[in-house]
């Protein structure tokens, strides 16, 4: 919810690599970014990297494809996202019989059939209003940053950072401002890093970016310095300059990443 938008990604699965880099330039000619392999391990490191998934494309025989199926059912990341599996000659009533209640999996008889399953999984997927995903974007990273702060022992909300980072450059101002706020309490080189980024952004509004440098302070605070060297240097630099509003946030963002000492007294001594 939190990443709803234009941006969608899926994972092809197939029983070779050239078939598997066949599928992907196909899928991807649909509006997708595309993992492919020929199992669900050899893409697990992009999906869990991902901010979601929302297309799985299987062609393997039918056998290969139910194990599959199963696995991608007790991956929660997985467990809804539609499936469309492209049928062997001679495996087609097999696999009707075999889906026939399943209602995320959408059958394609060999590649002809390809265009109608997406079609297929395009008409159940539904459209939501702008207005309703602007909704449960909010809701979304709100409950994200929640669970962040309870330290929820049920969901792992680190699962949800690359989302959350992603959402840094949301085109909705209250979305982007409220995942900061989730990300600061997250405690990991990456969210710390990231909000760092968007606040040294010089491309963002200015107000954008002072509500970063305040995150960025309270992120340091909770969970000490996890900074770039590149990154340090241009806070500092920050620092140096006129001692406009920005400087000054950054200032707190220095005292708040307890610094050693050295970096003060340069200050004074220039």
């Amino acid at each position: 919810a939190a990443r709803q938008s234009d941006a969608r990604y899926a994972v092809v699965v197939a029983s070779d690599r050239d078939r598997a880099n066949q599928l992907q330039a196909v899928v991807a000619n649909q509006g997708f970014t595309v993992y492919s392999g020929t199992t669900l391990g050899d893409v697990a490191d992009s999906i869990n990297l991902s901010p979601g998934v929302d297309l799985i494309v299987v062609d393997q025989p039918l056998a290969r494809a139910e194990d599959l199926y199963h696995q991608a059912s007790l991956n929660y990341k997985l467990a809804a996202v539609p499936v469309v599996l492209i049928t062997r000659p001679g495996e087609q009533s097999a696999a009707e019989a075999r889906f026939e209640n399943v209602e995320r999996v959408y059958l394609s008889a060999g590649d002809e059939g390809f265009s109608s399953a997406m079609e297929q999984v395009a008409a159940a997927s539904g459209a939501i209003s702008p207005e309703d995903a602007d909704d449960f974007a909010v809701t979304a990273v709100d409950l994200l940053r929640q669970l962040a702060a309870e330290s929820s022992a049920v969901y792992n909300v680190i699962d949800a950072q690359p989302a959350l980072i992603a959402a840094l450059d949301d085109p909705r101002d209250d979305v982007k401002l409220l995942a900061a706020d989730a990300l600061t309490l997250f405690g990991t080189p990456e969210s710390q890093r990231a909000l760092a980024e968007a606040a040294l952004d010089g491309q963002r509004p200015e107000e954008h970016r002072l509500e970063f440098m305040a995150d960025l302070a309270r992120c340091a605070t909770l969970h000490g310095n996890k900074l770039t060297d590149l990154q340090l240097e241009k806070i500092l630099a920050l620092v140096q300059g006129e001692g406009d509003e920005m400087g000054q946030a950054a200032a707190r963002v220095h005292g708040a990443l307890t610094l050693p000492t050295r970096n003060v007294v340069r200050l004074l001594t220039e």
